[in-house]
């Protein structure tokens, strides 16, 4: 459902009279809300996942239902900051339950992941779309899409989620015989991935494991003390900047796709949504198939793909076209994000959910582009903000073929 904001923001300068920078800003700042909630990821560690992904999801759905009862601009930046928090929330929870159930084997699994996210995905577009086809508009497509978000929440909050390991409080003086006990519950991975595959999830009683030596802190001050060396890691910097560079053509880009075709190329609202949904397609054949083939991706093939689809949306003469240069940069997306996510949930053992809000925070220099793009559009026309992107998909290629060089 994060596409439903994207993709209405032509319907939402017509009717709020909102500018293409007030518009790039919503979209900049879904993301960019993250910053507040960065603390999400290292509570993910240590608390309830199950709690954390329910109540993200509910909150997500109130977002949406703000979303559709806006009257104007400030009441959209509130229903954005409601959604990027409480999707943050979900996003967090679930991932690091992720790493506990896939073990050594997380790159596959966020491959699935991934794979059956963005069919997920396809329902935002098409939703969109055929409410903007009938009376419902786009206030329609944000209240169903809440609704059904809510639902999502309450039937989350009775599914068993891997707990964190149960640690007994440290104290800060005096000797400790064994150190820190921790109560890790045995997780089993029963079935196969393959077609027709399922994956139960069973929890056994925890075992004791004891430690025998090592310094022991506060727990309050130790959360604090291991983000910031997280944080100091270069590896999870590299990651960040690697994951602002794929960021930029998540779906702002798509907003601005959406856009193109709809006031520089003369299409109408509901061609362009199509278009751009059918597009997801592509996003879904490259997770698929990086969910099966069990190999590392390319990263030349990524910018390769950037480029060549932010061309083809460019010149297109027909909105086909263009919906296969949006699947081409869907699937850049969505191949360089498994592997810099797998990447970072296995870089820090025990830290997955710190180091993936760190690499997030890194990240959050994407936020400046459909900024960027926003103010170029009103003062040049969307012709020259989609030409950013492409300069920028051009740098995304030459950045990495040197990397790989």
């Amino acid at each position: 459902m994060a596409f439903l904001p994207a993709g209405s923001l032509e319907p939402l300068r017509r009717d709020l009279g909102l500018t293409y920078s007030q518009g790039a800003t919503l979209l900049a700042l879904y993301p960019g809300i993250g910053l507040l909630g960065t603390g999400l990821g290292v509570l993910a560690d240590r608390r309830s996942r199950r709690v954390m992904a329910s109540a993200g999801a509910l909150g997500y759905g109130a977002g949406l239902l703000l979303f559709a009862a806006a009257g104007g601009y400030a009441a959209l930046v509130v229903a954005i900051v409601v959604m990027g928090l409480a999707g943050d929330a979900l996003a967090r929870a679930t991932e690091v339950a992720l790493v506990d159930v896939a073990g050594d084997d997380i790159e596959a699994a966020v491959a699935r992941v991934t794979f059956l996210g963005t069919l997920g995905d396809l329902t935002g577009p098409a939703l969109l779309a055929a409410c903007l086809a009938t009376a419902l508009g786009w206030r329609g497509a944000f209240a169903l899409a809440g609704l059904g978000v809510i639902a999502y929440g309450v039937v989350l909050a009775t599914q068993p989620l891997p707990p964190p390991p149960v640690r007994r409080a440290a104290t800060r003086r005096g000797p400790r015989p064994e150190a820190l006990v921790e109560l890790e519950p045995q997780v089993v991975l029963e079935g196969c991935g393959g077609p027709g595959g399922g994956v139960a999830l069973e929890v056994h009683d925890a075992v004791e494991v004891r430690d025998d030596g090592g310094p022991e802190e506060d727990e309050g001050e130790g959360e604090s003390s291991r983000f910031v060396d997280v944080m100091r890691d270069r590896r999870v910097v590299r990651l960040g900047v690697l994951s602002a560079l794929i960021d930029v053509f998540d779906e702002p880009f798509l907003a601005f796709v959406v856009a193109y075709l709809t006031a520089a190329q003369g299409h109408s609202e509901e061609v362009a949504a199509t278009a751009v949904g059918l597009g997801l397609v592509g996003s879904v054949v490259a997770t698929a198939w990086a969910s099966r083939s069990g190999r590392r991706t390319p990263r030349a093939l990524v910018g390769g793909l950037l480029v060549g689809g932010v061309l083809a949306v460019l010149v297109a003469p027909h909105p086909v076209l263009a919906a296969a240069g949006s699947g081409a940069v869907g699937a850049a997306v969505n191949l360089g994000w498994i592997t810099i996510e797998s990447r970072a949930l296995t870089l820090r053992p025990g830290q997955a959910g710190a180091t993936s809000a760190a690499v997030s925070v890194v990240a959050q220099a994407a936020i400046v582009v459909p900024l960027l793009a926003g103010a170029v559009a009103d003062r040049a026309g969307l012709t020259t903000a989609m030409l950013l992107y492409l300069a920028l998909a051009a740098a995304y290629a030459a950045v990495t073929r040197r990397a790989v060089g």
